[in-house]
């Protein structure tokens, strides 16, 4: 049957075996958001059984990471609460009761079959082009002699899956769908008492603590009619459940590690890429999902509030880079300089650029703001700081000759020299000091503003000349373009 409590409670319960990918990120949003809009409580759980596959410092990057995206939990190893502990090896006296209750209802029995019988029975299966079914072999085996020979050998523990009729999970997403037990063996629940597989402590933890929704990636439906089983032998309620849909790349396949070169972690994004923690929170959330508005753009705050598990999508959804970087790129646009470069600082200390004075790295990102995607392109923006090493053939305006292009550079150095101060004060001055000085040169505005726009910056693309004046200053202007000058000169 299925729970029905007024609290919502959902969990995201993250393996510790390394940085999160992506697609766990999206999970523990969804999560996240579904208990905030419901006024529910989220429950961070650690798996942590499979010893082997366990990296150490992994829970610690994922609870910084999700504390990062703006995931906030009421439970978890961490802060403790009344249904913990909160990671699976310190639990397993739970799963070990289970385990016996299985074994002591005749639910389950002990399996001693050698790992070679067991390959040799799935090289069959391989054989003949069938799902590995494992053959029931030890159900044959008397409780007596069960518990005899388990006091000196190794064994797990099989599932009896008996049930004639399908199971049909009703999921919130995918609506109902269908299994036949018949594909269903008797499959392991535990190695020994005390080393539980993934479906038991999956389970037994769900129901411990009071988990109303479990909400996961598409890849467990298949587990769920084994979770379901072992609800109905353990004498467990079921959750609800709802499927989310498999995160493809844009060729519609499965998304892997990578995707457009980068690294699909959220650590990676964070301190190498550059994203920004509620602009990868609102891509992510528009993954699978849709507000039914024309608005793409959402603080964390905005998505907790609007956030329906009816608006998920049953078809997978597509993952892709560059529409990361655009909503990575809006949210960039509503920050200020001061507030981009506190966020940037990482990027900016660890370049040649950090010793640069605040003010000109602030004046930097407030004209390249508009224009940079991710913070790890700050530091080359900053270059702007750094004279240039100028190309001679480039200085002039199109088919502009050489001593032509001195004239303007001259006149510019004359026009700019006799500016007072004030007009150095904010780029919109000199946006229209400039454009006042090409206007009055007679030769028009690209002939004067191209060359001044090289020398200042030595990129053949780069903001205008009033803008990366501004962020010089008066004296490296003129030094800058003095610069250009004497280049010319030396024919």
């Amino acid at each position: 049957m299925n729970i029905e409590r007024e609290k919502i409670r959902v969990r995201f319960a993250p393996s510790p075996t390394g940085f999160m990918h992506v697609g766990n990120a999206r999970t523990a949003i969804f999560n996240d958001l579904f208990a905030k809009s419901n006024e529910g409580e989220l429950i961070l759980r650690i798996e942590d059984t499979d010893v082997q596959r366990n990296k150490e410092g992994a829970e610690e990057q994922i609870i910084n990471n999700l504390k990062w995206l703006g995931v906030k939990w009421t439970e978890g190893p961490d802060i403790g609460g009344k249904f913990g502990p909160y990671r699976q090896s310190e639990r397993t006296d739970l799963y070990e009761k289970a385990v016996r209750d299985l074994l002591d209802s005749e639910k389950a029995y002990r399996c001693f079959c050698s790992v070679d019988r067991l390959e040799s029975l799935r090289k069959k299966a391989a054989e003949k082009k069938v799902p590995f079914h494992y053959d029931g072999k030890c159900r044959e085996v008397s409780k007596e002699e069960s518990d005899k020979r388990a006091n000196s050998e190794q064994f797990v523990v099989r599932l009896k899956t008996d049930l004639n009729e399908p199971i049909i999970v009703k999921d919130l997403i995918k609506g109902d769908v269908r299994f036949e037990t018949e594909t269903i063996d008797d499959f392991v629940v535990s190695r020994g008492y005390s080393l539980p597989i993934f479906h038991l402590a999956v389970v037994v933890d769900d129901a411990a603590m009071q988990i109303t929704h479990v909400i996961r990636g598409e890849d467990h439906l298949s587990n769920t009619p084994k979770h379901i089983l072992l609800q109905r032998a353990l004498n467990l309620p079921t959750p609800f459940y709802a499927h989310l849909p498999l995160l493809l790349d844009e060729k519609k396949h499965k998304l892997s590690k990578r995707a457009g070169g980068v690294d699909l972690f959220v650590e990676t994004l964070r301190k190498e890429e550059g994203y920004l923690s509620e602009a990868l929170a609102n891509g992510l959330a528009l993954l699978g999902w849709n507000s039914k508005t024309d608005q793409e753009i959402f603080s964390y705050k905005e998505l907790e509030n609007i956030f329906n598990l009816n608006n998920i999508q049953k078809s997978g959804a597509v993952f892709s880079v560059e529409r990361l970087k655009w909503i990575n790129k809006q949210h960039l646009k509503k920050l200020t300089a001061e507030q981009i470069y506190c966020t940037a600082k990482n990027f900016v200390e660890s370049s040649q650029f950090g010793g640069f004075e605040e003010e000109k790295i602030f004046r930097v990102i407030e004209v390249e703001k508009e224009r940079i995607s991710l913070l790890k392109e700050i530091p080359d923006a900053l270059s702007i700081l750094i004279k240039p090493t100028l190309i001679k053939e480039k200085i002039g305006w199109k088919d502009t000759a050489n001593e032509d292009t001195l004239e303007i550079l001259r006149y510019t150095e004359n026009y700019l020299r006799k500016l007072n101060e004030q007009n150095w004060n904010s780029k919109e001055n000199l946006h229209e000091t400039f454009l006042k000085m090409a206007d009055e040169s007679g030769k028009g505005r690209g002939p004067i503003l191209w060359p001044l726009r090289y020398v200042l910056s030595g990129k053949d693309k780069s903001a205008g000349p009033d803008e990366i004046a501004w962020i010089l200053g008066k004296e490296e202007t003129l030094e800058r373009t003095s610069i250009g000058i004497k280049l010319l000169e030396n024919e």
